[in-house]
């Protein structure tokens, strides 16, 4: 009789565990596709009052003004592959580089996610293998995504 009830006990325990739905602890997170804008160095030597910095922008008035801070000492936003974005379908991404005492240097993104309260971009700097020009460089990295208003966190 124990021999029952214990075999119908444990039918009845694993049952139960088999049967339970399986919650996904861990986050949502979906790749988004990024459109590059531009990318290449600042030669002014500082002069554009850069620091190692990135944006997120969101409209038209911020756009320009960077555009212009970015053009200070020369013209370097000519060559993006467009000067006008729609703010209401894209936001724009911007990540500048520390200054640089060398030629060869480069920023680029090499991720960016969408998670259930954010957005992660993973940033990746390179650098050059060997001799470099002696030229003062700060390297940039311009690109567009889908419109979205979560936090951007930069990696």
């Amino acid at each position: 009789m124990k021999a029952k009830q214990f075999i119908l006990g444990t039918l009845i325990l694993g049952f139960g565990l088999f049967s339970c739905e399986k919650k996904n602890t861990s986050p949502e997170s979906n790749q988004i596709s990024m459109h590059l804008i531009g990318q290449d160095n600042l030669y002014g030597g500082s002069s554009e009052g850069f620091i190692e910095e990135n944006y997120v922008i969101n409209d038209s008035i911020t756009w320009n003004a960077l555009k212009a801070q970015m053009d200070s000492k020369n013209d370097v936003t000519y060559r993006f592959n467009e000067q006008h974005v729609d703010f209401s379908q894209w936001t724009v991404l911007v990540s500048i580089d520390e200054i640089k005492m060398s030629g060869g240097h480069a920023i680029n993104y090499t991720n960016i996610v969408e998670n259930n309260n954010n957005i992660a971009v993973t940033i990746d700097k390179s650098f050059p293998g060997g001799n470099a020009t002696t030229v003062i460089t700060q390297p940039y990295i311009v690109v567009k995504i889908d419109k979205t208003n979560k936090q951007v966190i930069f990696n």
